[in-house]
């Protein structure tokens, strides 16, 4: 499995993303996905991609603010041209970074009518036409309600319904592991169900959305190898808040990215981190070792001189039987 950070929710330790993606690269990632970076200019962006010398997965739609809970316009009837110049600057980016995938988001809504579902999917239709002529796929993600109240699609078989009416290879889902369980739980049947429409997936441990060997309720260490089994072989991210900062908490990428047949692509993340650790490891076996060759010499030892004692016994056992026979033989011959 390989694995791209998430900067709007990993390596916060800094406030702009235009340092994350030096912070990332620091920890030894290789590839990123980001929110829309918004304040910020194409030129900023690429300039700190390209100086971080990281690649870019994929990039969020232009929303507004999401500090404010602005999450969009894409299900908003009467906002169809703000949603349709979104997209375009928000292809600009993706273009400038080299981001093959934009996040959709949906938006949030107080009351949902019928029409809301026409202009999501309106506007979904539009997208897959737009992202075509550059070969990006857009991706859409049902968001569970405990983490976003409102926010308007949270329904996987309805987002399903959608990306099949469509029927284009640039709209698929975005399966973020950590909504999937919220909303639907049963993971190993929906991940094998879900499979040929996914586009994206993203991990994050439930209730909490910290690293994914932290307490709580999935098993990554199975859903990853069951993601595998069920064809997907393209980036992860790790959209999580951090326990205990950033690099600190990367550690688990080792165990859980070796469980599924990992390839060099995982990051550099484990290695950079635990190098150190695998050093003392190491040092830690060859000490083993030479205390085992040093006991396996020693026992060597202990057995030859113990056989070596025994054959002086046997020896001198023999000699004092046959010192007795002499003896008996001298004392016949007196008697006779």
């Amino acid at each position: 499995m390989k694995f791209c950070s998430n900067l709007a929710f990993m390596f916060t330790e800094a406030s702009s993303v235009l340092e994350r993606y030096a912070l990332a690269k620091d920890a030894g990632f290789k590839a990123v996905e980001t929110g829309f970076p918004l304040g910020h200019t194409v030129e900023q962006v690429k300039q700190a991609k390209e100086k971080a010398g990281v690649e870019q997965v994929l990039i969020n739609l232009k929303t507004g603010d999401v500090t404010k809970g602005e999450l969009g316009v894409t299900a908003v009837p009467g906002k169809e041209n703000e949603f349709k110049d979104n997209l375009k600057l928000t292809i600009e980016y993706a273009k400038a970074v080299g981001a093959k995938k934009i996040h959709i988001m949906a938006g949030r809504l107080d009351t949902v009518i019928s029409e809301n579902w026409t202009t999501y999917e309106n506007n979904l239709k539009y997208a897959a036409e737009l992202l075509k002529d550059d070969n990006i796929l857009g991706v859409i993600e049902p968001i569970n309600q405990h983490s976003v109240p409102k926010y308007f699609l949270s329904d996987y078989g309805k987002a399903v319904d959608i990306i099949k009416r469509i029927n284009s290879p640039h709209i698929k889902l975005q399966l973020d592991i950590f909504h999937l369980q919220h909303i639907c739980g049963d993971l190993s049947h929906n991940i094998k169900n879900l499979m040929p429409y996914v586009g994206h997936v993203q991990i994050a441990q439930v209730p909490n959305r910290n690293e994914p060997d932290t307490v709580g309720e999935v098993n990554y260490s199975y859903v990853l190898q069951h993601l595998e089994q069920c064809g997907y072989n393209d980036w992860i991210g790790l959209e999580y808040k951090p326990a205990a900062g950033s690099k600190a908490g990367l550690k688990w990428i080792q165990n859980f990215g070796n469980a599924p047949k990992a390839d060099n692509s995982i990051t550099d993340a484990a290695t950079s981190i635990t190098d150190r650790d695998s050093t003392k490891l190491e040092l830690h076996n060859i000490t083993i070792r030479e205390n085992a060759l040093v006991k396996d010499v020693m026992m060597q030892g202990i057995v030859f001189m113990l056989a070596h004692h025994c054959q002086r016994s046997l020896e001198q056992t023999q000699n004092l039987k046959v010192s007795n026979l002499h003896n008996h033989l001298r004392g016949c011959d007196n008697d006779g």
